[in-house]
């Protein structure tokens, strides 16, 4: 359900350093997430559905630290990005995956999403920041 996790962190900052390497050819950056068929045969979509659960039960308190660290670094870096940053949110969108969603420039939601989902969002701390929400039609 893509949570993050300190790989998938380490997979997103190393995408936005090689875009930033070739800025003359991205005019924007979209993320969104993909679908999952869960045990009942259900397609679930999820934008970001938070942090890696299983991972962080397995951290120290000090390796907790740095992983917040490192998801305050990563979202620091797609709010400082050079380029609009789109955040496509097609599914949960809880914890981490609010943070990640607030780092964005622009958060465009389909009407179908759960209110629930909506209400999440402006958990962030970012939040204030960023206060703009399209829904698609």
């Amino acid at each position: 359900m893509n949570a993050l996790s300190t790989d998938m962190y380490a997979q997103l900052e190393e995408a936005f350093d090689e875009l930033a390497k070739d800025l003359d050819n991205v005019y924007a950056v979209v993320l969104t997430g993909s679908s999952t068929v869960n045990k009942k045969g259900k397609t679930v979509n999820s934008f970001v559905a938070g942090a890696d659960i299983s991972e962080m039960a397995t951290k120290t308190c000090a390796e907790g630290k740095l992983f917040g660290n490192e998801s305050h670094r990563v979202c620091w870096k797609i709010e400082n990005f050079k380029r609009p940053v789109i955040a496509a949110i097609n599914g949960f969108c809880l914890g981490g995956g609010c943070e990640l969603a607030m780092s964005c420039d622009i958060r465009l939601l389909p009407r179908t999403l759960p209110s629930v989902s909506l209400k999440l969002v402006w958990a962030s701390p970012r939040a204030a920041a960023a206060p703009s929400v399209w829904l698609a039609s």
